[in-house]
């Protein structure tokens, strides 16, 4: 028995002794590689100081990638609850519409821009979903969406790799999807770099913590790094006030984080519409969802002068708008189009000051 005792205490020991050494902490299924969050309610959620900065990236040129990003896939809607069901083999509701903008996605690569922007749109390197992934959240629609979505390009039906937060319909029953993309990318709020660009994903929008964690994505950038910025709640406009995010001063903080840093776009879901408008200096996109009219996503182009956004209707087949700027002295003049003949209501929601319109492109 004494000797039983002593073994067990110098396992303890070694623990201990292990644990101090390397500096362990116990992990936090919702901690950001940047700073940890703990959801407490409702959206107005709560969180631990953002941990310091200890390497900054710097700019090395040669950017070149396209990106694409949606929101609101809504996977639930339409479709009863069937444990065990491969959405894949027997897609129900909007799971079919996904799949369709999914099939688009991976073939948009080599596809013509709208004339006036010229070129061909070069293979995604990843997809962004800002929020309200499920219709109401919890295990089952959580799976349904991984299998559709997949994490890295190989598990499911997009081919490559997805980049998504949460929004208010996947809290509606419980916070299981917030918790399965902390588990995912290492936070609910976090970012990662493609090249010279950082990406920030905000959740349904930045709050206490996430204001903290953006403030120290960006500390560890320096001013010339551009930066693309991504969360579920509108900033202007229909929807943007009547929940916790609009009502509170986070915009206003929001604005200040971001100040004097090179802030290419942010990129939003929530009200299901596509178009693009300027907040605070700063570009804004509405980027459309497989739920109601605007069946549309945003092909996004960044290089070292230049950042083009086009908006392509998977179910129209044609593109929708495009907006073109110059990122240097040496990019091409800000330009943005739309679409002729459109229905009207699919036309976009356009505020973007007084950039000049090109005249509508002949379709292909």
């Amino acid at each position: 028995m004494r000797l039983r005792w002593c073994v067990l205490l110098a396992f303890l020991l070694l623990g201990v002794g292990v644990g101090w050494f390397l500096g362990w902490l116990p992990w936090d299924p919702l901690a950001s590689a940047s700073a940890p969050a703990t959801p407490q309610g409702a959206g107005e959620q709560a969180g631990e100081q953002a941990t310091q900065v200890t390497r900054v990236k710097q700019r090395r040129g040669g950017l070149a990638l396209t990106l694409l990003a949606v929101a609101d896939t809504h996977i639930g809607f339409g479709a009863p609850e069937i444990p065990g069901r491969d959405p894949l083999i027997e897609p129900m509701g909007i799971e079919r519409t996904n799949l369709a903008m999914i099939d688009s996605m991976n073939t948009i690569a080599g596809m013509n821009y709208p004339a006036p922007l010229g070129g061909r749109v070069q293979t995604p390197r990843a997809l962004l979903v800002a929020g309200d992934l499920t219709e109401v959240g919890g295990q089952e629609q959580w799976r349904l969406w991984t299998r559709i979505f997949g994490l890295t390009g190989k598990e499911g039906a997009l081919k490559f790799p997805v980049f998504e937060g949460a929004g208010n319909h996947d809290r509606n029953k419980n916070w299981h999807v917030r918790e399965q993309v902390a588990k995912r990318h290492g936070g609910r709020f976090y970012h990662f770099d493609l090249g010279d660009l950082r990406l920030i994903c905000l959740d349904e929008g930045p709050d206490d913590t996430g204001l903290k964690v953006l403030a120290e994505a960006l500390a560890g950038v320096a001013a010339d790094v551009p930066v693309i910025v991504y969360f579920h709640y509108p900033l202007l406009g229909p929807y943007s006030d009547d929940h916790w995010f609009g009502r509170g001063d986070y915009r206003q903080r929001l604005a200040r984080t971001l100040q004097n840093r090179r802030v290419l776009g942010i990129f939003h879901g929530h009200y299901h519409s596509t178009g693009a408008y300027r907040w605070q200096g700063l570009d804004v996109y509405n980027v459309g969802s497989p739920k109601h009219g605007h069946k549309s996503y945003a092909v996004v182009e960044v290089s070292d002068h230049s950042m083009k956004v086009a908006a392509y209707d998977y179910v129209q087949k044609q593109w929708i708008w495009w907006h073109r700027k110059p990122l240097t002295p040496q990019g091409p003049e800000e330009r943005i189009g739309v679409a002729p003949d459109l229905d009207p209501e699919l036309r976009p929601d356009f505020d973007l000051g007084g950039v000049k319109t090109e005249p509508p492109w002949k379709r292909e």
